[in-house]
Parts: structure tokens; sequence; C-alpha cells
């Protein structure tokens, strides 16, 4: 499984570059193209300034790179090693896995409800904080 994860690991990092770059491109493009036949009064607003347009220009097609290039890598490893858990834990012992799979829901619910618990109280303290000063 290791020898696995050390070949798979820079196969899937250069695969989601090369899609995140070519779709950075693609992105570009087409907001440029549809940028070029503006009408001439659309540039008179100063949010519509050839300034603004190049930075959001690159800062949307940055963020849209990293959705695709990290994130997306990330969710795709992560179902991908769940689902050869189950199938690894289903072939070694099915009753066991069958019983970690019925729990598992009420893992993941715990886990929001404590998620949630905790952004209570980091709003709380960050009010309190801006009271006490």
């Amino acid at each position: 499984m290791g020898l696995v994860s050390l070949l798979v690991g820079p196969l899937q990092n250069y695969f989601f570059g090369v899609a995140g770059g070519k779709l950075i491109q693609r992105i570009r493009s087409l907001t440029f193209e549809k940028v070029v036949h503006q009408d001439i009064s659309c540039f008179d607003d100063p949010a519509n300034s050839s300034g603004a347009i190049g930075a959001r220009l690159s800062t949307d097609a940055s963020t849209v790179k990293n959705l695709v290039g990290d994130t997306l890598a990330l969710i795709i490893q992560n179902v991908s090693t769940i689902v050869a858990g189950l199938i690894i834990a289903f072939t070694a012992n099915w009753m066991l896995a069958l019983a970690i799979l019925v729990v598992s829901p009420f893992m993941f619910i715990q886990r929001y409800m404590q998620m949630k618990f905790l952004e209570g109280f980091s709003a709380y303290a960050k009010v309190s904080d801006t009271l006490d000063n």
C-alpha cells in the first residue's frame, strides 16, 4: 500500500496541476474575450478599470486553480482511501466492518455538532473580547 502511495502521489499532483493550468488558461481567455467585446461605456465605471479587470482575472483564476488543484485532489484521495479501507475491512472481517459502517454516521454527526459547538465559543470569545476593549 505504501509503494502504491509513493507512485500515485506524484502522478496525482502532476495531473491535477496540468488540469488546473489548462482550466486557468481557458477561464482567462474566455473572460478576456468577453471583456474585449464590452461597450466602451462599461469601462467608465471605476470598478471596471483596466487595473481592476486585470486584478480580477488574476485573482479569480488563481482561486479556481486552488479549488481544482488542491481541494479536488484531496477529496478524490479521501474518497479513494475510504473505499479501499472498506474493501480491505470487508475482506478481512465483514461483521466488524459492517458494525463500523453502522456506527460511522453517528461519529460524523458528533463531529459536526462538536464543530458547531466550538464555533459558538469562538464567536462568543470574539464578542467578549471586543466588549472588554
